[in-house]
């Protein structure tokens, strides 16, 4: 009787064991299914189409039961009609010489080459209606969850397909998936073969395998040069790329602006101030400031106020005060006075400057819009104590002291700098109708941990338990990151409910989950998070904090890139570690079941005993 129970007992071991593990694992894939349906809808709001789509696929092959992605799936992907190429670029394929992408001889296929080549002649036609017919099956199958069926589907397609329509589908599927080091390296040839192409496809295969840690690092250099050059690379993909290169190498980012400078000059005015408001946004207002000129600023309202603040941080103070004296200055009176009143005060005349910018605050007939966009310039030019006072002002009266919070909150992480804003969250939280409010408390914390200042980590750890706002919580795993307890933030920051998303964050919030998952070996979500973040929102000291944890991270990722560039020189290694895994588990089970022989030895010589 006992031999029975013990082996009863042991048998129901081993089968709660294996419920426990099975459970877990679906627990997992769950949560990380949702995380991706969150990032999903985080590229729909920027409209990023395919890096949602790539998304909503991973997360239906985690946990097909997902109904948020599967529905949101089916609304990007709805069906076509036969002959529609979804993947069709919009402008017709240029015959300019082409920048080719090719790997140089073994044994070192890694680096990409930048060679001017003639165009090639067309390749033939495929036969439409065949090609679409496996594409349409692809895509069925990818909204059934049937990843192994859509990838026949779409191998299908581009054995008939010699164009990069098939391609690039079966390019953005591969980069969908759970990547081993042999479909990685079959991805990183398909992104090369792809960029040959002048088209837009070409640019973001481009884009795809350098933002995204497909390439390995010691090759990244290489595909941001290339794209750079591309002739479908717009001014945007192009600001993403600098923005990301100043990302992989922090030390470099003056020289990165210095050649974004040099690019925009002669560009179309629109791309101008797009180049000056994102090198503002960085700090390098000399190299913003040349961009767009006086005349061209006063023909739209957001350019001039954009220009005069870009001056205006540059020290540009001369042409700030002619710019003011302009008659057809196209700002409202209030904000004409502020800029001219700084440009005075930094000019040596502090008394009169200052009292122009008080009789802009307080002029008569400014309505409360008015004064609050009068307090948000002076936040954006770092106008402290005239600020400090003016905000103290605005916010007594309890019945709008939310409201101006409110409105000022952007504008005011718009100054770029941290010791403005903690001021601003402090001043804030002291007003009796905000004392206790969540995101306020957590945001002045959130800044005083970023300069340095002493913040009971203790007490943070207990607000985060209770806030109901993501603001402690965020500023609690800051708190973590600065005292090194890298593997703690990570856990407040996913096995936590409720679940953070990174959608609803501010920009200062979306860092600090980006140079969490870095630290932590998650370089790809770290630049996913990256790719949502407005750079204006953060702040110099913000900058540089994320800096050092992406360049700690970066370092300590180029050993991983190592061992994937022998594997691939050595294809033999990647096979022997497969064999001695296949081998280890083997034993595994062997010794398992000499236990399991032992044991039940044991149980009969006990019961004849």
């Amino acid at each position: 009787m006992k031999a029975k129970t013990a082996r009863r007992f042991l048998i129901g071991s081993l089968i709660a064991g294996t419920i426990g593990l099975w459970t877990i694992h679906k627990l997992n894939a769950d949560r990380e299914s949702k995380r991706l349906t969150t990032l999903a809808a985080a590229y729909l709001a920027k409209n990023e189409r395919q890096n949602a789509t790539e998304c909503l696929i991973s997360a239906l092959s985690l946990y097909p039961g997902n109904t948020e992605a599967r529905r949101l799936l089916l609304e990007i992907t709805p069906e076509k009609t036969p002959g529609e190429n979804n993947a069709a670029p919009a402008n017709p394929p240029d015959t300019s010489p082409q920048i080719i992408v090719e790997a140089p001889p073994q044994p070192n296929p890694n680096p990409i080459i930048i060679e001017a080549q003639p165009a090639q002649p067309a390749p033939t036609p495929p036969d439409p209606a065949k090609v679409d017919a496996h594409l349409d099956q692809a895509r069925k199958f990818l909204a059934a969850n049937n990843s192994k069926a859509a990838e026949k589907e779409l191998r299908a397609a581009v054995t008939l397909d010699a164009t990069v329509n098939s391609k690039s589908q079966l390019a953005n599927f591969l980069l969908s998936q759970p990547l081993d080091p042999n479909a990685t390296e079959e991805l990183v040839s398909l992104l090369r073969e792809l960029g040959r192409d002048q088209t837009s496809i070409g640019a973001e295969a481009l884009f795809a395998g350098a933002v995204r840690c497909i390439v390995p690092r010691a090759e990244i250099e290489s595909w941001l040069t290339v794209l750079r050059s591309h002739p479908a690379a717009t001014t945007t993909i192009l600001l993403t790329v600098d923005r990301l290169d100043a990302l992989l190498h922090p030390r470099t980012q003056s020289t990165i602006a210095e050649n974004a400078a040099r690019r925009l000059r002669s560009a179309p005015l629109e791309d101008r101030d797009a180049g000056m408001r994102w090198l503002s946004s960085i700090g390098e207002y000399s190299l913003a400031s040349p961009l767009v000129s006086l005349n061209e600023a006063l023909q739209d309202r957001a350019t001039m106020e954009s220009w005069l603040v870009t001056h205006s941080l540059a020290g540009n103070f001369d042409a700030v005060l002619a710019a003011t004296a302009a008659p057809n200055l196209p700002v409202p009176a209030y904000s004409r006075k502020i800029f001219h009143g700084n440009a005075l005060a930094q000019s040596g005349k502090s008394a009169e400057g200052l009292q122009m910018m008080r009789d802009a605050c307080n002029e008569t007939g400014l309505t409360r819009s008015e004064l609050l966009e009068a307090l948000a310039i002076l936040g954006v030019i770092r106008s402290h104590p005239l600020f400090e006072e003016e905000l103290t002002k605005a916010i007594s009266d309890p019945d709008t002291t939310a409201e101006a919070v409110n409105a000022l909150s952007k504008a005011v992480h718009l100054s770029g700098d941290a010791v403005i804003i903690r001021r601003f969250y402090e001043i804030a939280a002291s007003a009796p109708a905000l004392r206790g409010d969540e995101r306020v408390s957590g945001t002045r914390d959130h800044f005083r941990l970023l300069l340095n200042l002493e913040v009971d980590i203790n007490e943070l750890a207990r607000n985060s338990e209770i806030a109901r706002d993501p603001a402690p919580r965020i500023a609690y795993i800051l708190a973590l990151l600065n005292v090194g307890q890298y593997a703690k933030a990570l856990i407040e920051t996913e096995d936590r409910a409720p679940t953070i998303n990174p959608v609803f964050l501010t920009a200062s919030q979306q860092a600090v989950i980006a140079a969490t998952l870095a630290v932590n070996d998650r370089m790809r979500e770290a630049f996913a998070i990256l790719a949502l973040i407005q750079q204006d929102q953060l702040t110099v000291q913000e900058r540089d904090w994320l800096r050092g944890h992406l360049d700690a991270a970066s370092k300590t990722a180029r050993s991983s890139f190592d061992t994937t560039s022998l594997t691939a020189r050595y294809p033999w290694l990647a096979r022997a570690r497969r064999i001695a895994i296949d081998l280890g588990a083997l034993l595994v089970l062997f010794l398992t079941w000499k236990t399991v022989q032992r044991v039940h030895l044991w149980l009969r010589r006990d019961a004849i005993g």
